[in-house]
């Protein structure tokens, strides 16, 4: 989770200031960044899950790791929101929470795949 959210901490600072500018391709872009963040995260805790001590359900941990990140962003994010008399949409937040997940499972497939590093 904290892989993930040196990723998605900078890249969605990056997607407010993006969205307070309206140009859609910033903010889709951004976006985009947000989510590779949630991957990586996903990535890096199969690969711990998958060589760790019993090495049990890496798929498990990296769609976990993606919606424990998302949960801590969107956490400061809905303070910020009502802090500001702005709305909040559960429906929104839901959605994202669960594309955050699949983002992480799909960074952990992702790890699955790909060779090991040798150790020397």
């Amino acid at each position: 989770m904290v892989a993930a959210l040196v990723w998605v901490v900078p890249a969605a600072a990056a997607n407010a200031v993006a969205a307070a500018t309206d140009v859609a391709v910033l903010v889709l872009l951004t976006f985009l960044a947000v989510i590779v963040g949630f991957a990586f995260g996903g990535f890096v805790a199969a690969r711990a899950a998958a060589t760790g001590p019993g090495a049990d359900a890496p798929l498990q941990h990296a769609a976990a790791a993606g919606a424990l990140a998302y949960a801590v962003v969107q956490a400061v994010l809905v303070v910020v929101a009502v802090a500001r008399g702005r709305s909040v949409s559960p429906l929104g937040i839901a959605f994202t929470a669960l594309l955050a997940a699949c983002a992480g499972a799909l960074g952990g497939l992702l790890a699955l795949r790909s060779p090991r590093p040798t150790e020397v």
